[in-house]
């Protein structure tokens, strides 16, 4: 995983590049090899989390350069995120291989699956919306944050139910849950959505 350090100097190169954002697209995809997509379809891989961990995007030290990055290259970033064909024609030209791939319908799914969590999940975490949200536990409002709204699963009478809950119920819950001391491993290793 990048420091913190690296990844601030790596976008502060990127502001200086007016093709950065195609050029993060194409390289990603040049990474990819057939069995890299037949892995994700097999395991269920969640790329949005994935990219969250690993560009630190949660750290309140590099989520403002981050979206200053987003904003500065928003356009481009929304460009394919919008259309599927294109981030399928981009795929085919920057990495061939990935021909026969391109025409499973399974990945066909996953794509656009992936590709409309990632373009919400961006423009949330670029422009929040001004709202607050109620916990269900506590009855607290806190501010609406893509990263900070928690989802956990919790059994309401035998159903099984999502829940947003507010930072302070969640980590009360891990401790019930896990103890004191795995649950402040827990905590401090999630990714907040």
């Amino acid at each position: 995983m990048l420091t913190a350090q690296e990844i601030i100097d790596s976008i502060n190169l990127a502001l200086k590049s007016p093709n950065f954002g195609r050029s993060l697209v194409k390289k990603f995809l040049l990474r990819l090899t057939p069995s890299d997509i037949e892995q994700a379809l097999e395991s269920n891989f969640d790329p949005l989390k994935a990219a969250i961990q690993e560009y630190r995007m949660a750290d309140d030290n590099v989520r403002p350069w981050v979206v200053l990055l987003l904003k500065t290259f928003w356009r481009q970033v929304s460009y394919y995120l919008t259309s599927v064909p294109r981030v399928l024609k981009l795929m085919l030209r920057s990495n061939p291989a990935l021909k026969d791939k391109l025409n499973d319908r399974r990945f066909l799914d996953y794509l656009n699956l992936n590709i409309k969590r990632a373009y919400n999940f961006l423009y949330e975490y670029i422009w929040p919306p001004p709202v607050d949200i109620l916990c269900k536990h506590c009855g607290q409002k806190f501010p609406y944050d893509v990263l900070l709204c928690i989802w956990m699963d919790y059994d309401a009478q035998g159903e099984r139910d999502r829940v947003v809950v507010c930072p302070r119920c969640y980590e009360r819950n891990l401790k019930q849950k896990w103890g004191e001391e795995k649950a402040l491993e827990l905590s401090s290793n999630r990714v907040r959505f």
